[in-house]
C-alpha cells in the first residue's frame, strides 16, 4: 500500500530557503554553518524549464526530467580540473561550496563531541501552558511502506523493517498566510523506531509569513528535528521536483559515467597515498558529486539539522546520498535517501 497522501515531496530548499534565516552567531557550531540558506534558490541560467512545464514561482513545481547538455570547460577561478554537463558550471560550484561548508560544520561537531547542541529555537508545539502562536502540529494516521518500487528498494538498502509504522505529522502556519487562513507547511511520516523521516512539502515557500522578529520563524530543518525528537538514521525525500536538484543529479551521474536509469550511491571517498592518478581523479569526482548533492535545496536542511543537533540526532555525519531514478518515459520524479551515521 502506498502512502495515502498523493505525493511524498520534500522540496526542502523551496521552503527552507525562506524559513531559514541568519541565526545569531553560536560558539556551538562553526561559523561556516552561519552562511545558511541564501535569500532564494540558486538560480539556473541555462537549461531552463520548457514552455510546457509549469513550475510554481519558486521552481519547486513539477517538470520533465532534464536532458543533460555539455556546458564547456571549467569556469575561470574554479579549482576543478574537470567540466560538468547538465548544469551551469557556476551553479555547480555554488552547490559544491555549500555542501563542503555543511560537511565542515558537521565534522567540527564530530571533533568536539563535548559541545552542546544549538539551543534557543522556538518550540513548534509550545509549552504545557501556552501553544506556539505561529505554528500548529496535527497528528495523522499511521501507515506502512509500500511494497512497490522504489519503497521496497529503499527499505532493503536502508535496512528498514517492512512492518514498521510511520506516523503522519503536519505543521500548519496559523495566521500568517492568505489573509489569516492557515496553510500546511510541512508534512512528514516518521518512524522513531527506524529513525527515519519521509517528508512532504505541499506548498510554496512563500506561504510562511511568520515574522522574523523575536526568533519566531522556525527553519524546516529544525521543524524536522522537533517532530522526531531523537536519533535520525535516514531522511527520505520522494518525488523530487525541484529543478536545481534535478539538474544536479543529472550532472553527478554524468560526471561519474553512471547509468541514469539505475540507483546510485554517492558517498565520501578517502584518497589513499598509493592510489594511482586515475583512481584519485575518480574519487575526487565522487567527493565533489556528493558535496554538490549535499548543497542542493533537497539535501542541505538535513545537513543543518545534523550540525545543529548533532548530539541528539547522531552522533554521526552524512555518510551517503542515494538516488532512486523515476521512469523517464513517464516523467516520474527521482527519490533521494540521505543516510546519517558513522
Amino acid at each position: 500500500m502506498r502512502f495515502s497522501v498523493p505525493t511524498l515531496v520534500l522540496a526542502l530548499g523551496g521552503l527552507d530557503a525562506v524559513l531559514a534565516r541568519a541565526l545569531p552567531e553560536s560558539s556551538l557550531v562553526v561559523s561556516t554553518l552561519e552562511a545558511r540558506a541564501p535569500a532564494g534558490p540558486v538560480r539556473l541560467t541555462p537549461n531552463k524549464p520548457k514552455p510546457d512545464e509549469k513550475p510554481d514561482a519558486d521552481d519547486d513545481g513539477p517538470g520533465a526530467p532534464v536532458n543533460a547538455k555539455p556546458i564547456g570547460s571549467p569556469r575561470i577561478g574554479s579549482s576543478r580540473s574537470y567540466s560538468v554537463s547538465g548544469i551551469d558550471e557556476k551553479v555547480w560550484d555554488q552547490l559544491l561550496d555549500r555542501g563542503k561548508k555543511i560537511d565542515k560544520a558537521i565534522k567540527a561537531r564530530e571533533n568536539n563531541p563535548g559541545q552542546e547542541d544549538r539551543k534557543g529555537f522556538p518550540s513548534l508545539r509550545g509549552t504545557k501552558d501556552k501553544e506556539n502562536p505561529d505554528y500548529r502540529v496535527t497528528d495523522g494516521p499511521s501507515e506502512r511502506l509500500s511494497d512497490e518500487y522504489p519503497y521496497d528498494q529503499i527499505a532493503t538498502d536502508l535496512g528498514l523493517k517492512k512492518e514498521a509504522n510511520f506516523d503522519t505529522l503536519t505543521v500548519t502556519n496559523r495566521e500568517w498566510a492568505n489573509g489569516g487562513k492557515p496553510q500546511a507547511l510541512l508534512e512528514v511520516r516518521i518512524s522513531k523506531e527506524e529513525g527515519t523521516i519521509f517528508a512532504d512539502v505541499k506548498f510554496s515557500k512563500s506561504y510562511d509569513k511568520t515574522p522574523d522578529e523575536g526568533n519566531r520563524r522556525i527553519t524546516q530543518s529544525n521543524m524536522m528535528y522537533q517532530l522526531i525528537e531523537g536519533r535520525v538514521k535516514n531522511v527520505i525525500q520522494a518525488e523530487i521536483v525541484n529543478f536545481e536538484t534535478m539538474y544536479t543529479i543529472d550532472a553527478a551521474y554524468n560526471l561519474l559515467g553512471l547509468d541514469r536509469r539505475k540507483p546510485a550511491v554517492f558517498a565520501p571517498a578517502k584518497i589513499d597515498p598509493n592510489d594511482g592518478a586515475d583512481e584519485v581523479d575518480k574519487k575526487k569526482k565522487m567527493n565533489d558529486s556528493f558535496h554538490a548533492l549535499m548543497g542542493t535545496q533537497n539535501a542541505y536542511p538535513t545537513g543543518y539539522m545534523v550540525a545543529d543537533h548533532w548530539e541528539k540526532v547522531g552522533p554521526g555525519s552524512i555518510k551517503a546520498i542515494r538516488i532512486y531514478p523515476g521512469d523517464p518515459k513517464n516523467y516520474d520524479p527521482d527519490y533521494m535517501a540521505i543516510q546519517i551515521g558513522t
